[in-house]
């Protein structure tokens, strides 16, 4: 079972807009079909105004290029590191890259709350 905070994905949408229809397509039946009911809502907010009191232009650039639903179209954390809002922390002799870190092997596990709960509180009481 997956727990959807509607509340708070109303509250991204309302920012960076509806998924189109390639992203729509791509996502699980179940997460397809909630969204396709939902209440269409405008494009996404001109981020200068809505973020009006970072006054960087370059700032904003950077906020618009990683707040982007699809992941295709989001920055990486080295193009990130590249933009020019981060230039002067930018140094490329002293950020090494990895592989990128996915780890989906609850996704196909039907876990209960309870046992979620569990797993949560074994993580956090086991963090070192």
């Amino acid at each position: 079972m997956i727990i959807i905070d509607v509340s708070q994905l109303n509250k991204i949408l309302d920012v960076v807009g509806f998924p189109e229809p390639a992203l729509l397509a791509q996502l699980n039946d179940d997460a397809r079909v909630y969204l396709e009911r939902m209440p269409r809502r405008p494009s996404r907010v001109d981020f200068s105004t809505h973020f009006n009191r970072i006054e960087s232009r370059a700032a904003i650039d950077l906020v618009e290029k990683l707040l982007q639903l699809d992941p295709e179209r989001r920055l990486t954390c080295e193009q990130a590191l590249e933009h020019p809002y981060l230039e002067k922390f930018h140094d490329p002799d002293d950020e090494p890259s990895g592989q990128p870190f996915e780890d989906d092997i609850f996704e196909s596990e039907n876990i209960s709350v309870e046992k979620w709960k569990e797993l949560i509180l074994y993580e956090i009481t086991t963090f070192i």
